[in-house]
């Protein structure tokens, strides 16, 4: 698969996220619907549990989260587990030119990502700052390269964004962050890279 069907590849995908979450957001009520429900607010003032979906500019995750609780209460700050599919098509379609040289350097494969996300708006609503960690394995390989001199290699990433995230719906059951930001992406071994790229991301979350 050459780059550009890898690039509509990953377009496609992201493309079909997003119409289901605009399909979702057209569908919801105003979050502060919530507001005005007993039940809705005994429930966030409980320590709270998601299945979610994380999207970024190199994967597509799903996983787990849970708000954070201290013997006071629970805090503005979410912790999601999740793993899924890497394909670095930032790095092969060298956006914003941040490839360099290393544009023509190729890797897909799987990865597993720690983020905390902190909200300043309450019932995990607002503006939002996270910060997230992911490692994992992928086949990388110089796309001029002949012979393909492909091999498996370890991947990894560091990287902090600024948000914003709401309720779509009057039961709070389905919650949207979305944020921008920058991450430190490598890839190691012989084709590899090291570099500073941009970071967007979008995680769809439903509470338990």
């Amino acid at each position: 698969m050459n780059i550009a069907h890898r690039l509509n590849w990953w377009i496609t995908r992201l493309a079909t996220v997003a119409v289901a979450v605009i399909a979702m957001a057209h569908a919801a009520t105003p979050a502060h619907a919530c507001a005005v429900n007993s039940q809705c607010n005994k429930s966030l003032e409980r320590q709270q549990r998601f299945w979610l979906a994380d999207v970024g500019l190199h994967v597509v995750n799903v996983g787990f989260g849970m708000s954070l609780a201290t013997r006071t209460g629970p805090l503005p700050t979410v912790l999601q587990v999740s793993v899924g599919l890497y394909g670095a098509w930032t790095q092969t379609g060298n956006v914003f030119g941040v490839s360099g040289d290393a544009a023509d350097i190729n890797a897909t494969g799987a990865v597993a990502r720690v983020r905390l996300v902190h909200y300043f708006g309450r019932d995990l609503a607002g503006v939002s700052v996270s910060a997230f960690a992911q490692a994992g394995a992928a086949r990388i390989r110089d796309e001029k390269a002949v012979p393909d001199g492909a091999h498996v290699g370890a991947i990894g990433s560091i990287g902090a964004t600024l948000g914003y995230g709401w309720w779509l719906s009057d039961e709070s059951r389905w919650h949207l962050a979305v944020g921008a930001g920058v991450q430190a992406h490598v890839a190691g071994g012989n084709p590899g890279f090291a570099r500073l790229y941009p970071q967007l991301d979008a995680i769809v979350s439903y509470r338990m």
